[in-house]
């Protein structure tokens, strides 16, 4: 028997047991924001990580920066408002160190496979 029969027959298994009668989103439209920020590949493990309240750090400070920005928009007060931009300004300055380590191994690892394929 191949895995995905297996993972069919144990789903129709657990949905005659009612197993998924109770979970967190049923009835609720599926999230589709976050399904184009990732390749296909890993698209699938990303939203069970996020459905179990685990997220990368980078999708974390995104959702940090963008509500600091809407409490910057609707901030009256300008001392509220200016230790808001500090904050605002550490955040982005994390996003952007992580986005840069990100870009560095990525081009490190490309340069490693491009280095390979010359060899051969």
């Amino acid at each position: 028997m191949n895995y995905i029969k297996l993972i069919e027959t144990r789903i129709k298994e657990a949905m005659a047991k009612g197993e998924f009668d109770n979970l967190s989103g049923r009835g609720k439209p599926f999230d589709k924001t976050d399904q184009f920020i990732f390749h296909k590949r890993k698209r699938l493990p990303f939203s069970f990580l996020k459905n179990k309240g685990f997220l990368p750090e980078e999708i974390k400070l995104k959702k940090e920066i963008d509500s600091l920005k809407e409490k910057i928009k609707n901030c009256k007060n300008k001392k509220n408002k200016t230790e808001l931009q500090k904050e605002l300004s550490q955040e982005l300055l994390k996003y952007d160190l992580i986005i840069e380590s990100y870009n560095r191994k990525r081009k490190t690892f490309l340069t490693n496979i491009f280095d390979v394929l010359k060899r051969k």
